[in-house]
């Protein structure tokens, strides 16, 4: 037997027009991060469109994860996807299990060593290579988890 969903915490999240950086260059650049999310989210053909985003966690022009509410039917499974964008491959994630945006970037730590793993197996990465983005993925787990850790508990 699966677990039930989680629920979304949306008292972690903030509606994506009153997102701010701390200063206006960070403002500009997680801006262009939710643009770019929202982009990749748009090239999927399932995508209706985007009701509504919200920002969860961002560091400058690094990574940003939002949650954004979908343009679907009501009988639609997923109204509401995570999408991580910035210097690091994006990808959607489902909410069943992610309620906040810490879980959804654990959820997608989890995602890439798979698919690192996965090419490595498959040949179409080098081990060299492999052992790169695992560390960047770990680099990415740590400064962005351990810059939020205070307001995510």
């Amino acid at each position: 037997m699966t677990a039930p969903a989680q629920a979304i915490d949306f008292s972690k999240l903030t509606p994506i027009e009153l997102m701010f950086g701390e200063n206006f260059e960070e403002a500009q650049q997680l801006a262009a991060l939710c643009e770019e999310a929202e982009l990749y989210l748009a090239s999927f053909g399932w995508c209706e469109g985007v009701k509504k985003a919200y920002f969860g966690l961002g560091i400058s022009d690094f990574i940003g994860i939002f949650l954004f509410e979908l343009m679907s039917p009501e009988d639609a499974q997923d109204k509401f996807l995570w999408v991580v964008a910035g210097d690091i491959p994006p990808a959607c994630l489902a909410t069943d299990n992610c309620p906040n945006p810490a879980v959804a970037l654990h959820e997608y730590i989890e995602k890439m060593k798979d698919r690192c793993s996965t090419a490595l197996d498959q040949g179409k990465i080098d081990v060299e290579r492999e052992r790169n983005m695992m560390q960047r993925i770990m680099q990415l787990g740590s400064e962005v988890l351990g810059h939020y850790s205070d307001k995510l508990n």
